[in-house]
């Protein structure tokens, strides 16, 4: 009976000394995990911190007296909490920015699709969008005839020079900032004339002949390489993108050598 009893307490001992080892186990992973979790928070907090005082710095003095809406601020902060780089941080300034001067100016969906961006995503938008034009025919434009005008020299050109080739707009397209559609080739049939507004520019081209006729090949030199979704437009808005006017030169001269003449602004081509 005393060994029964005394290989009872044995047992008892060795059972409380594994508890006490699992417990002070379970301890140690609760202080690190208590530790991690207060660091991303520090981390995230310090990111937030930087966004807002970057946004309070691009606020116009005249703001809307709209209230920011609570889930879209909700929605906002609980991405840029995870942004730490310095390029994209000043890119979630300006939403925010945007929104407090005019709530409602940028939607939960463009939110979404920022915070899957890169900074090599936000570089490939700044060059794309910066060759972006409005076009009309005719001396009228539509707001939604915007997007990017090319044709195969402008294309070499822009693979040369700014490093953006189609593979960087079907990258836009999938990521969301771009219409997912193929390049299209424009179509003049009935037109007289093709206009162009590019920032602060416009000009005004005669459309060739041969490109008026309803004889003309449906594959044209002259394409649309890319329209914007709504996300698109808002961000280009939000980041206030300078216009590449290079481009727009070079644009105008592969145009001119394709035929289409420059017309006094107004355009003299009607009958």
């Amino acid at each position: 009976m005393k060994r029964l009893a005394r290989g009872e307490v044995e047992a008892e001992k060795i059972r409380l000394k594994g508890q006490y080892e699992v417990e002070e186990l379970d301890l140690q992973l609760a202080q690190r995990a208590a530790m991690r979790l207060g660091n991303q928070e520090m981390r995230r907090q310090a990111n937030i911190e930087q966004v807002f005082e970057g946004a309070l710095r691009m606020v116009p003095e005249e703001t809307s007296e709209e209230p920011v809406d609570e889930d879209w601020i909700s929605e906002f902060f609980g991405y840029c909490g995870s942004i730490s780089n310095a390029t994209m941080q000043a890119i979630w300034s300006r939403l925010l920015a945007g929104e407090i001067s005019e709530p409602g100016t940028h939607t939960r969906r463009t939110l979404q699709i920022v915070s899957t961006m890169s900074q090599g995503d936000a570089d490939l938008f700044v060059k794309v969008f910066a060759i972006q034009l409005n076009w009309g025919f005719d001396g009228e434009f539509q707001l939604h005839d915007f997007g990017v005008i090319t044709t195969p020299e402008a294309e070499e050109w822009m693979i040369a020079n700014r490093s953006v080739g189609g593979g960087g707009v079907q990258h836009l397209r999938d990521i969301g900032l771009l219409r997912a559609a193929s390049p299209s080739p424009m179509y003049f049939q009935g037109r007289r004339e093709l206009n162009l507004k590019y920032g602060e520019r416009r000009k005004d081209l005669k459309i060739p002949d041969e490109y008026t006729r309803d004889s003309f090949p449906l594959i044209s030199e002259v394409r649309l390489w890319g329209q914007p979704t709504l996300t698109g437009h808002q961000l280009h808005h939000a980041l206030s993108i300078e216009p590449d006017y290079e481009y727009f030169e070079v644009l105008l001269k592969t145009l001119q050598a394709g035929g289409f003449e420059t017309l006094p602004l107004g355009g003299t081509s009607k009958p």
